[in-house]
């Protein structure tokens, strides 16, 4: 019951809840702090530590709680709103009439659907799409009774059984000694029980097995895997002595090349090479006459370095004139063998023909 608003709510609670969880419930739907909330049974305030069991409450019993704010000025305790749709209660009240003109009223708890509802089936309407299911029940399905056995079962909603006998293809026949026959036993065979192993002992003698087993095998692994990293460390040094050796190879081509560009000059890139290696020079010779000599020496060291300047940049011009006029033939004996070449066009086999004729000879235009 709501104080003072006299609103009775009835809810279903387990009777192992604290008035603590109570206060909690109810604060969160009315929107007030849990602190204000005071709890009131037969006139007096119950603790929060107290559960419904303390205060004498049996299973599928009832009992009135008054509950109200500690301050009704800030948090006033009003009336709980509920939605105008139906909702079936937690708790509802049936009437039993017990004998003539005698009736009880019986508490009785909705029991909620606490778990999915399974797919049982059902249809689709063809013009309005709306999927209907097959009814299912609100009963809980009733549990076996637990035997300490584990059971399986193989039984599907697909599964077709049928009988059916079988005779095996090996007939076999027997014959024993008897009166006016006899059966020679020369090739029988004496059978005598063994030495009966206990279950732990055939498992421990599995499991040493097992072990031997995997001693072996985790040693080949080991090797393999020894083998694997010794043949990856030969393979990198030999990588590495290749590389080694291909370095040093192309240091030796491209020093090679320098020296071959220095010496016998051909293209522009060439001549710039030689330029600036000369002003290196000069620069280094410069200086090494500014700390050796000092007056009329230095002047002297200086003209000789100039002289011999002269001479190197004359040496220089010489073979750039040289590499010109080599270029220049190279270019005019390049375009002569292309004014000479013959016609040539590739046929639909992809084969190319060639053609010289008399009327057109462009190399003798250009000689």
């Amino acid at each position: 019951m709501l104080v003072p608003v006299g609103q009775v709510i009835t809810i279903a609670f387990s009777i192992g809840k604290s008035v603590g969880n109570l206060k909690n419930d109810f604060a969160s739907q009315m929107k007030i702090p849990e602190t204000v909330i005071r709890i009131m049974f037969e006139g007096q305030a119950v603790e929060d530590h107290e559960t419904l069991v303390d205060l004498g409450i049996t299973p599928n019993g009832t009992i009135q709680l008054e509950m109200q704010s500690m301050d009704p000025e800030n948090y006033p305790v009003k009336a709980m709103k509920f939605q105008h749709e139906y909702s079936m209660p937690d708790v509802i009240t049936v009437r039993v009439q017990t004998g003539e003109d005698i009736y009880q009223d019986i508490a009785v708890e909705i029991e909620r659907l606490n778990y999915r509802k399974p797919y049982l089936g059902g249809y689709r309407h063809k013009v309005t799409g709306m999927v209907y299911h097959h009814a299912g029940t609100q009963t809980v399905p009733k549990k076996r009774p637990d035997k300490g056995v584990e059971v399986f079962c193989r039984d599907t909603q697909t599964v077709f059984q049928k009988n059916k006998t079988q005779q095996s293809r090996n007939t076999m026949s027997t014959q024993m000694t008897k009166i006016g026959y006899y059966v020679s036993n020369i090739t029988d065979k004496l059978l005598q029980p063994s030495k009966y192993v206990p279950a732990d002992e055939y498992h421990s003698r599995r499991l040493k097995a097992v072990i031997v087993i995997q001693t072996y095998f985790r040693r080949f692994h080991a090797k393999k895997v020894v083998e694997q990293l010794r043949e990856d460390k030969l393979l990198r040094l030999q990588w590495e002595e290749r590389e080694e050796l291909r370095k040093k190879e192309e240091k030796e081509e491209r020093l090679r090349k320098d020296y071959e560009r220095r010496m016998n000059p051909k293209t522009k890139e060439d001549f710039e090479l030689l330029y600036h290696a000369l002003e290196l020079w000069r620069k280094e010779e410069v200086e090494r006459i500014n700390q050796q000599y000092t007056g009329a020496e230095r002047k002297a060291a200086l003209c000789a370095l100039l002289e011999q300047e002269t001479q190197l940049i004359s040496s220089i011009g010489r073979h750039k004139i040289d590499a010109g006029e080599e270029t220049q033939n190279k270019a005019i004996q390049s375009l002569l063998n292309k004014c000479c070449e013959p016609k040539k066009w590739k046929a639909f086999d992809g084969k190319v023909t060639e053609m010289d004729t008399q009327f057109y000879n462009p190399c003798q235009r250009a000689t």
